[in-house]
């Protein structure tokens, strides 16, 4: 690889794993916090804020939240964000393009999708999408990019 490689700015191999065990924690917490609708009360909690709106707006302040929810987003974005950003355990050229290229496709399934949801999903089913995309496009890539190795490794017998 050339001193200019884009390899480089990699994060290592085994930082996909630490990403896989975060998303699947944050996966889970998220399940707990909306699927069960559970809010477990040791998650109470003082915090500061920029901006809150709960009760009235108010800026710059410390208040009174849940911070299960936080918890959950926290460490699924933080593990999809691992697991995008981690070398495979070997890299090369081919799959630097195959990164490329799962990275066109993502841009393209995620403009489609937003544009789907722009048109056709209103309210708060909006909004739910809007937080869903907050993940979605790291999900997308990692789903891509995975199915383009396989098919490189089937066609190659790698």
């Amino acid at each position: 690889m050339s001193e200019f490689s884009p390899h480089r700015y990699l994060l290592p191999n085994y930082m996909r794993k630490a990403g896989g065990v975060f998303f699947l924690i944050g996966v889970v917490a998220l399940y707990i916090r909306f699927g069960a609708g559970i809010k477990p009360d040791w998650l109470q909690s003082k915090v500061f804020a920029i901006y809150s709106s709960i009760f009235e707006v108010r800026y710059f302040t410390f208040t009174e939240n849940n911070i299960s929810e936080e918890i959950g987003m926290l460490l699924t974005g933080l593990g999809l964000f691992l697991i995008t950003l981690s070398k495979d355990k070997s890299e090369s050229e081919a799959t630097w393009q195959l990164r490329e290229r799962a990275f066109i496709f993502t841009v393209y399934f995620n403009a489609v999708v937003f544009l789907v949801c722009v048109l056709f999903i209103f309210g708060w089913g909006f909004l739910a999408y809007m937080a869903v995309n907050l993940f979605l496009w790291l999900f997308s890539y990692n789903v891509i990019y995975l199915f383009l190795k396989h098919k490189y490794r089937k066609n190659t017998h790698v």
